[in-house]
């Protein structure tokens, strides 16, 4: 019989176990050739004391009598982490030992060497100090002090803003008809106006010849360009008309124009009903960087490394215009800006969705986006580069996943709010979806006011009228 001794520490006594028998004439014969590897073989830890690290921001006195019913706490990574972790040492058999830290570390220049020092828990791991870390994002330079183990799947950070009424991003009132019919209604407009005018011009002449009519010479007048502009844009908005031509040529001619504005005018008004309550998608960082929107991120070290790190690129363009270094602010004044409209908030999506079950209606649920920036990878736990449990949690860890365990952690810790009725996408009408309407009003007054001073003084000096 063979045996191979299992050898853990110098004050817990060696482990023999039996790894096969011998014989002469067939030489060994290993027991269970399944578990051949030692991560198969060395699943039970006997209850060594196993150092984990974890990072708690906020809750510093939070008390924990079972990892697997956290106390609620905004600390999100900490609770999808803790019950991962123990549920990974129970399946070793290991005991638990927790250090818990401020932050992850990012690495301070030592001003007498020059040289970059890991603090927080990232230097622990690498003095080995501790057997494992909780999960963190991963970076180029983090990838050369440790080894990240198996990834789990659980809440990311994004970005999150309700969708914009299609007003508060596109021209609706232009956007109502197509380009080839704004084009086709500005050349049918034109040719009425000179018909009409034409046809007008052609009525008041042939009344002073004294062409014999049933009419009273009284009710006749000169036709100006004002006047058959005027005719038009009461047609085009359909509210009638003062001037009445005296023929059938000219009253056909108007028939023609008002029934062709109706038309218009009953389809623009349809489509302006519909695009006024519609919303817009911003599924991209481009086109967050594009809108109106504001942006700002949860005031935490993490999310602070992140949004400065990088040194080009559009994400480093929208650090620069929208968010800046006095964007942070504490989670529920973030996220009840997103709630007003016109705000994107960059949060951890456990800390979020809690926010939108406890705060949001049905109606902001569906109107809800999300959008991934900054932080694209999965989260990763991570050992010291030369430690010797690297392949035994990698493969547990996976194990987890496998079985459920992994995904059972993540529902309890959060599920994401649902939208039960897709119409709670339409917004009410607000005033800047009146923008343009308002601006013509304005203008519209400053350009008349304009024409009566200029049409006093063409009267007063030569005696003309527009």
């Amino acid at each position: 019989m063979n045996f191979s001794i299992i050898h853990q520490k110098h004050y817990i006594s060696s482990v023999i176990e039996t790894y096969g028998f011998w014989k002469n004439a067939s030489g060994i014969r290993i027991s269970h050739p399944d578990r051949d590897l030692a991560v198969a073989r060395r699943r039970n830890f006997r209850q060594y004391p196993i150092k984990a690290g974890n990072v708690l921001f906020d809750d510093k006195n939070i008390i924990i009598s079972n990892f697997d019913d956290i106390p609620e706490t905004s600390d999100s990574f900490f609770k999808q982490d803790m019950p991962i972790l123990f549920s990974l040492l129970q399946s070793i058999n290991a005991t638990l030992q927790l250090t818990v830290y401020d932050y992850h570390g990012y690495g301070v220049i030592n001003k007498s060497t020059g040289k970059i020092i890991m603090d927080g828990m990232i230097g622990d791991l690498l003095s080995e100090k501790i057997d494992i870390a909780s999960t963190m994002y991963l970076t180029p330079y983090r990838l050369n002090l440790f080894q990240p183990l198996s990834p789990i799947d659980f809440w990311s950070v994004k970005f999150f803003l309700k969708r914009p009424s299609l007003s508060y991003v596109r021209d609706i009132y232009i956007l109502t008809l197509s380009q080839s019919v704004w084009i086709a209604t500005g050349i049918m407009t034109l040719l009425f106006f000179f018909i009409i005018y034409l046809v007008l011009q052609w009525e008041a002449r042939g009344e002073a010849e004294g062409q014999k009519e049933n009419i009273t010479r009284g009710s006749v007048r000169r036709i100006t360009v004002s006047d058959t502009i005027l005719l038009c844009f009461e047609a085009l908005c359909q509210q009638g008309t003062l001037i009445e031509p005296l023929r059938f040529a000219g009253r056909l001619t108007v028939l023609l124009l008002f029934l062709l504005f109706m038309f218009i005018y009953v389809a623009y008004s349809a489509g302006i009903l519909v695009l006024l309550r519609s919303t817009a998608n911003i599924n991209t960082l481009n086109a967050l960087l594009e809108s109106r929107y504001e942006v700002g991120g949860l005031n935490k070290t993490y999310i602070k490394h992140y949004f400065e790190s990088p040194k080009s690129g559009i994400l480093r363009t929208l650090y620069v215009k929208k968010i800046g270094s006095d964007s942070y602010m504490d989670a529920h004044h973030g996220l009840e800006r997103v709630q007003e409209g016109g705000f994107a908030f960059f949060a951890p999506i456990v800390v979020s969705y809690k926010y939108f079950l406890k705060n949001f209606t049905n109606y902001d649920v569906c109107a809800l986006q999300e959008i991934s920036g900054y932080m694209y990878m999965k989260s990763y736990p991570a050992v010291p580069k030369r430690s010797g449990y690297k392949e035994i949690f990698k493969v547990w860890l996976l194990r987890l996943q496998e079985t459920g365990i992994a995904m059972r952690a993540k529902v309890r810790v959060v599920r994401k709010p649902q939208c039960n009725n897709q119409a709670g996408i339409f917004q009410s009408v607000r005033i800047f979806d009146c923008f343009y309407v308002l601006l013509i009003f304005v203008y519209g007054n400053l350009i008349a006011v304009c024409v009566l001073i200029l049409e006093r003084i063409l009267i007063k000096y030569s005696g003309t009228k527009i």
